[in-house]
């Protein structure tokens, strides 16, 4: 009768505990410990473990079975944690050579723009006869016109003797 007594009052203990925690009754099973709660940031939860007997001397037949699930979970999380942290490291090396790719990619077009403009602008020049837009106009022009008087001067030379041999009639 006293034993009855004592796992009544075990049982409404705990409704009163879940009821003042804000669990409902149907979800928690009596003497079992409560779901993780969601921490920020992606972070797995840890765990409470209420079976701190464990597998040693004084446990009953039953403890060891919860032991061995406690630390299947723990087990668990901890390969939950070195695949997320593997994962994180794969993703951070990805991105690291994805940016270093676009940045040779970006080095190359500007590379072959900058050539492709030079081209233009040589095609450009070539066209107006090597006038450019660049206030230079007129040292080019007068370039031009003394390298004409130049050519006129060697013009106007008297001819070699050898010339003038080859010139007279026979």
């Amino acid at each position: 009768v006293v034993h009855l007594l004592r796992s009544k009052k075990r049982e409404t203990s705990i409704i009163i505990r879940m009821l003042s925690e804000g669990a409902s009754s149907s979800s928690a099973v009596a003497g079992a410990a409560p779901a993780p709660k969601p921490t920020g940031f992606g972070r797995l939860g840890t765990e409470k473990v209420n079976n701190v007997m464990g597998s040693t001397a004084g446990a009953g037949s039953s403890e060891f079975h919860l032991y061995r699930k406690a630390r299947r979970t723990e087990m668990t999380r901890m390969a939950a944690m070195d695949a997320k942290a593997a994962d994180d490291d794969a993703d951070d090396e990805y991105r690291r050579r994805v940016d270093a790719n676009q940045r040779e990619c970006d080095e190359r077009t500007a590379k072959k723009a900058e050539k492709r403009k030079r081209k233009r602008e040589n095609a450009k020049l070539k066209a107006r006869n090597g006038f450019r837009d660049d206030g230079t106009f007129l040292a080019k022009a007068k370039q031009l016109c003394k390298k004409k008087d130049d050519d006129k001067d060697k013009d106007t030379t008297l001819p070699d003797e050898d010339e003038e041999r080859r010139d007279a009639p026979r």
